[in-house]
């Protein structure tokens, strides 16, 4: 049953971060722009967890190399791959842009066989090449060709980054942090690296209107919950398995987008949203089917 709480874990975290685009368009008809969008937003998630980790009693002491470590994954792995394809979409069609930042499934199967020996299974890279035929088919409207060399770079980079992201909260000592802690450290790392990007480049913008500040509040709080719970699944299934089920992300978008914004629902588009479902369940029954039989063999000893 750990498969199946992992794989349920994941699916809602990645459901939630469907409604994020949704709050930060509220936050920035109100006021934000990118970088102080998700300067506030790690503003508030470290507030709000300081005093939840105090009352529940949670230790996030960390010792002097582990900083280090965590830091880095902060900076290069999730600070980066934010400022990466929150730039792209200025230079290319978001739509593109969303489509080639979801290579990470590919990345995440290659990098977890090639860095952490992971077996390369036939089913998986199936499950991984369906998941971005469906990603295509509900990001890119037919005809969106106009293309940036520097906005296709970034979008790729956003991938490859987010993808060292998941790999590295896969394994290691990353792996065992209590997910309230990690996903503190990100927001207190990237505080700093966001602040310090957006001061050098003169977008710190702070003629915001109350609105958008308690749009980015409700933003935080819903991040601390789908980041946490994103890393929990990571416990219970691989992280290409979890990199697959991420898919169900841009599909929640698209749903916030049609009921809450009015926006269109094309053929095209629902015929994207069922090859996704058909990935997340193939890769669902091989989680399944792998639990299944790690059980047999302990039966059987």
């Amino acid at each position: 049953m750990n498969k199946i709480r992992g794989i349920f874990m994941i699916i809602v975290a990645t459901a939630g971060m469907g409604f994020l685009p949704f709050f930060s368009k509220v936050g920035f008809s109100n006021g934000f722009n990118a970088y102080t969008l998700i300067l506030f937003r790690c503003m508030f998630a470290a507030a709000i967890l300081v005093p939840y980790m105090r009352i529940k009693k949670i230790d996030y002491r960390i010792g002097k190399e582990f900083f280090w470590e965590l830091a880095a994954v902060s900076f290069f792995c999730y600070g980066l791959m934010m400022l990466a394809v929150v730039s792209s979409y200025a230079l290319i069609p978001t739509g593109i842009a969303t489509t080639l930042h979801f290579i990470y499934p590919a990345a995440v199967l290659l990098g977890s066989t090639v860095f952490y020996r992971e077996k390369l299974t036939l089913e998986k890279a199936a499950a991984v090449i369906i998941a971005m035929v469906g990603i295509f088919l509900l990001s890119v409207e037919k005809g969106s060709v106009a293309l940036n060399l520097p906005g296709v770079i970034l979008a790729l980079l956003s991938g490859v980054l987010y993808a060292a992201y998941i790999l590295r909260a896969s394994h290691g000592r990353i792996r065992e942090m209590n997910s309230f802690v990690l996903v503190y450290y990100l927001a207190v790392f990237n505080i700093f690296f966001i602040a310090a990007f957006a001061f050098a480049t003169g977008n710190l913008n702070f003629d915001i209107t109350y609105v958008g500040y308690a749009d980015v509040l409700a933003l935080s709080v819903l991040s601390i919950f789908v980041m946490a719970l994103f890393k929990s699944g990571l416990n219970y299934v691989s992280s290409p398995t979890a990199a697959v089920l991420s898919t169900f992300e841009p599909l929640t978008s698209i749903v916030v987008g049609v009921l809450l914004l009015g926006e269109s629902f094309t053929f095209r588009s629902g015929i994207g949203a069922a090859v996704i479902i058909a990935a997340v369940i193939f890769i669902s029954f091989i989680e399944k089917k792998s639990e299944d039989k790690a059980v047999r063999a302990e039966g059987m000893q």
